[in-house]
């Protein structure tokens, strides 16, 4: 009977790395994961939209986490992703795609290895945060998908806008 208690208390997570961060979101925010392929750039649009890509007829915007986090863009390669999640955008379920440099694994997480988010020093802001998962010797951010894609004040602003940088302001 406790293992299946244990199987209820777990939480499925697919982690990921952009650069140098590995990060984790709930696997069933996770609608599928693809091969990179090309985008098509819309204008006017903010550096993080890396633009659309064709899903089986649709089109789905992809979002660089890399350039949402402000750090340093790099070029695709054959180990780069898209994660397709689902989110609601003005109560409508949109589908949208996450870049990943690099998907790692699926792990279950115990509620005692998840941690709450920090208040300072988080390399994210604290509201794209459901927890900090403790993975080995590493503290894994656990992203809040629906806040990250759905919130125009966190992905439509610059990296120098969050950070109070004059050369950020419009």
């Amino acid at each position: 009977m406790e293992a299946s208690e244990d199987l209820r208390d777990t939480a499925q997570t697919l982690t990921f790395r952009v650069r140098d961060q590995q990060y984790a979101i709930p696997i069933l925010q996770v609608k599928e994961i693809i091969p990179f392929t090309a985008v098509t750039r819309l204008p006017r649009t903010p550096s993080a939209v890396l633009g659309l890509i064709n899903l089986r007829g649709g089109a789905v915007p992809v979002v660089s986490l890399a350039q949402a986090f402000g750090l340093e863009g790099l070029p695709a390669d054959r180990r780069s992703c898209v994660i397709v999640v689902e989110v609601l955008i003005d109560g409508e379920t949109t589908a949208m795609g996450i870049l990943a440099d690099a998907v790692n694994d699926v792990i279950a997480l115990r509620p005692d290895e998840i941690e709450a988010p920090p208040r300072l020093g988080a390399a994210v802001p604290e509201k794209v945060l459901q927890g900090m998962a403790r993975v080995g010797a590493e503290f894994v951010p656990i992203l809040d998908v629906q806040e990250l894609l759905a919130s125009p004040e966190f992905l439509f602003e610059t990296h120098a806008e969050r950070e109070g940088s004059p050369e950020g302001a419009a």
